[in-house]
């Protein structure tokens, strides 16, 4: 009898096997296309960073580490816009806006630089409490009207009010334009005053500090007061003040 010889396993033919690979290899270049503007804002943003470390230390970003984040942050919104990356960027001309050399033009082109990227960074990301905290000041800057800065300055308030770190900058603001809020803004606010009270003593005394600071210790008093004060008495407060004729 004739010996059969073993056969060897059949390979995969080619249009079999390509048919495997060129997913694979479409899928991981779509990957990298993905991964690389992320990568470049990721390491544009980090020209941010010795500008923003200082002022969380509490000090004042020379204007070449203003320069190098406004650079940094505009290369990053450019390959990735991503909210915080804008508002940062909007943060950062804010500050510019305030160097000692520059014209009225460049001034307001500052200025009107850092409102636009900053609310383009809270429609990216509306819970940003920092972020309506920036387009409150940076509206303060061009001069904007108390109803247009109290606004913002509450919708702070309403995605963030247990925010600590944003306490006492908030409220800074909200005091300086209270008088300018309508509506539930008010009750809110108190709110917020009496939240900030009941915290902790430390923030008892920051509050204080803050309202002898800007002159407004009466709205304070009567909002931590026990009771609480009705909504026709806050109202009573409100007007009265107006008389003195602060922002509005």
């Amino acid at each position: 009898m004739k010996s059969r010889r073993a056969r060897s396993p059949r390979r995969p033919k080619l249009s079999s096997r390509l048919f495997k690979i060129v997913p694979s290899l479409l899928l991981g270049g779509a990957l990298l296309l993905l991964a690389g503007p992320r990568t470049i804002a990721a390491w544009s943003g980090l020209e941010a960073l010795p500008a923003f470390e200082n002022l969380w230390a509490g000090k004042t970003p020379t204007d070449g580490e203003l320069s190098m984040a406004a650079s940094g942050l505009t290369r990053a919104v450019a390959a990735a816009p991503s909210g915080e990356k804008l508002v940062d960027l909007g943060a950062v001309e804010l500050l510019q806006a305030f160097a000692p050399d520059l014209d009225k033009a460049q001034r307001a082109g500052l200025l009107a630089r850092s409102e636009q990227h900053v609310t383009e960074g809270l429609v990216a990301n509306p819970t940003h409490a920092f972020g309506w905290l920036k387009l409150a000041e940076a509206r303060i800057a061009r001069g904007a009207g108390g109803r247009d800065v109290a606004a913002v300055l509450m919708h702070s308030v309403d995605v963030a009010p247990y925010m600590r770190l944003a306490w006492i900058p908030r409220t800074r603001l909200l005091l300086r334009y209270w008088r300018s809020l309508e509506g539930d803004e008010l009750p809110s606010f108190i709110a917020q005053l009496r939240t900030i009270w009941s915290a902790t003593p430390a923030y008892r005394s920051k509050l204080i500090e803050t309202a002898i600071e800007v002159d407004e210790m009466e709205i304070v008093a009567a909002a931590i007061a026990e009771p609480p004060p009705t909504a026709d008495a806050l109202k009573e407060i409100q007007t009265r003040q107006a008389l003195r004729g602060r922002p509005r």
